[in-house]
């Protein structure tokens, strides 16, 4: 009741807030319907309304197809999957989330599509870079596969360069607290566990 309260309270399209608080509710169905009727149906939204929208629906999906994959209904949530990407097309967290639901399935063209298609979206994307890497290499696909974990080390390095660099340079201006935090990026310190671990005991 809370919750049906507070979202009434809401400024807004009535759609918009009835699909907000199924959405809430895990009721994936009845929130993509008000959120569709709000898109397609209502008069001209408000530039707040259409952002939530168009946020929530994507959501919903992306809360679905993760759903359906937990229960191992792939087809499922590969569906809910392209329509999270029909309403946010340069959203690359789904086009990675959609290629390994793809890989999952043993469609590997098309989850080396989305993985590129995430890549597009954000060159920086570590995790689609290698996912494409190894996909590629899974394909058969070996030229593509090397040039693709050239790429990856490319990022890797620069990502451990930029840092250490600026580090170095902070360091030779007598700033060893701030070189200390850029080095800390470039090489996070391994944390010591809090006690030994050890092997389980032989049966024997």
């Amino acid at each position: 009741m809370r919750l049906l309260r507070e979202i009434r309270n809401m400024m807004g399209s009535y759609h918009v807030k009835s699909g907000i608080y199924h959405y809430y509710r895990s009721e994936f169905k009845q929130a993509v319907d008000f959120f569709t009727k709000a898109l397609r149906d209502e008069p001209p939204l408000g530039d707040a309304d259409r952002r939530n929208a168009r946020y929530y629906l994507t959501q919903t999906y992306i809360r679905s197809a993760e759903k359906l994959g937990a229960a191992s209904d792939l087809e499922g949530a590969a569906r809910d999957y392209v329509r999270a990407t029909e309403v946010s097309p340069d959203f690359p967290d789904i086009r990675h989330s959609l290629g390994r639901t793809y890989e999952q399935m043993d469609r590997l063209d098309e989850a080396i599509e989305e993985y590129r298609r995430a890549i597009a979206s954000n060159e920086d994307y570590e995790h689609a870079r290698t996912a494409l890497a190894f996909c590629l290499l899974r394909a058969g696909r070996d030229e593509e596969a090397a040039e693709a974990f050239a790429a990856l080390l490319a990022l890797r390095t620069r990502r451990l360069s930029e840092p250490y660099e600026k580090g170095l340079q902070r360091l030779r201006e007598g700033m060893s607290g701030e070189a200390e935090e850029f080095f800390k990026e470039a090489f996070p310190p391994h944390r010591s566990p809090s006690r030994p671990t050890t092997a389980a005991p032989s049966s024997c």
